[in-house]
């Protein structure tokens, strides 16, 4: 399952680094990602409605960081954020930005359907 969406799907995949004590993920929704192995732990099986609230955003930054070519790492300070709320939802500009960056991926040549 996927800490961050809840994806029950059969092909979201985590690996454990023991060197770096990190958790890595592979999820379909949300790319690919590092969790802190103590995150990980603590977060596993915690029911808060503020947490399941705001999960999108971890989820989105997670998915952003994907596409630019990175891997996000989330710590228990971003657990704790989202559940208090205090990380800001994308403004508008930054939601129509990403939605260009995302037609053009997918676009191969100009004028032709995606």
């Amino acid at each position: 399952m996927c800490p961050l969406c809840r994806n029950r799907d059969r092909e979201v995949k985590a690996e454990l680094h023991d060197t770096a004590a990190v958790h890595v993920f592979g999820c379909p929704r949300c790319g690919t990602f590092e969790i802190d192995t103590s995150a990980v732990n603590a977060y596993r099986n915690h029911q808060s409605p503020g947490l399941d609230a705001n999960r999108f955003l971890l989820s989105a930054r997670a998915r952003k960081a994907t596409l630019e070519g990175r891997i996000e790492r989330f710590e228990i300070k971003d657990f704790v954020a989202a559940e208090r709320n205090e990380i800001p939802e994308p403004s508008l500009d930054d939601k129509i930005r990403l939605m260009l960056a995302w037609f053009q991926r997918r676009s191969t040549r100009f004028g032709e359907w995606l």
